[in-house]
């Protein structure tokens, strides 16, 4: 986590900000801060904050620019702590395509709208059985006796190593007649070999994952998002009676649709 604090008196606005704030600190551009005042409104109870992506920071001075896109007061405070959000690697969308999506988020705090973003994109990674963001994989597999073996993770961008019983096995060159390898991002191939039967005889080391998470994976993460959003104000409640009409809520984690959609993403187990 980084941390930085600026004494001086800011208006609160969405758009560019600029913090003084200590010099030689790890901001980088593109990362998501949280900014705090500790002085609280006149009469009120809750501290002002601000959240945003840092736009620029010059590590001599300490002139930290701040692109603010959500804040929760109106005013001018002083006594900010400007805080680095502390994303997760699972992580498969970002706090500000959430916000985007419902604006109504801008006024909670930014701490609940990552833990949201962490706990959704936990919870369809773990209905899938697979993490999407690239990832180091180490297999231990059962020989088959043939030439053809699929990965668990995919999809595949890198293999680092493979042996079989122990061998080292280099990559496939043509017309070299000797046992090589050649994989694509599902499934791994011996030329001039095949995978000798055994117990545990084969190990992979490879890298999977997506580079950039499909677009249609991050929409289904931010509907949950949103739906738990709402949901927060009624949990436990199934309707609301008012008059002579009742409003029934749902009581589902995903939609029909989100589940079909995320059918084809769905990991089978490798034979």
């Amino acid at each position: 986590m980084i941390t930085g604090t600026s004494v001086a008196s800011i208006a609160i606005a969405t758009g560019d900000n600029t913090f003084t704030t200590q010099a030689n600190l790890a901001f980088a551009v593109g990362q998501t801060v949280t900014i705090i005042s500790a002085v609280k409104a006149t009469g009120g109870s809750s501290l002002a904050w601000m959240a945003g992506t840092v736009k620029s920071y010059n590590p001599t001075t300490g002139d930290l620019v701040v692109t603010v896109i959500s804040f929760n007061l109106a005013g001018t405070f002083a006594a900010w702590v400007i805080t680095v959000y502390e994303a997760n690697e699972i992580d498969l969308t970002t706090v500000q395509n959430a916000i985007a999506y419902l604006p109504e988020m801008m006024t909670a705090p930014p701490s609940l709208i990552q833990r949201l973003v962490t706990s959704s994109s936990s919870f369809i990674q773990t209905h899938l059985d697979r993490i999407f963001t690239i990832k180091t994989c180490t297999e231990n597999r059962n020989g088959n006796g043939h030439a053809v073996m699929p990965f668990y993770d995919y999809p595949v961008v890198a293999l680092n190593s493979l042996t079989i019983d122990g061998r080292s096995i280099s990559p496939y060159v043509q017309g070299s007649g000797s046992i090589g390898y050649l994989f694509d991002i599902k499934t791994l191939y011996l030329k001039n070999g095949v995978f000798e039967k055994g117990i545990q005889n084969i190990a992979i080391n490879y890298d999977a994952g997506y580079q950039t998470i499909p677009y249609e994976i991050e929409q289904v993460t931010i509907d949950l998002i949103a739906l738990k959003y709402k949901q927060r104000e009624r949990i436990g409640l199934l309707s609301v009676h008012m008059g002579t009409e009742t409003t029934t809520y749902s009581r589902t984690d995903l939609t029909d649709d989100a589940k079909k959609l995320l059918q084809q993403y769905q990991r089978v187990a490798p034979i």
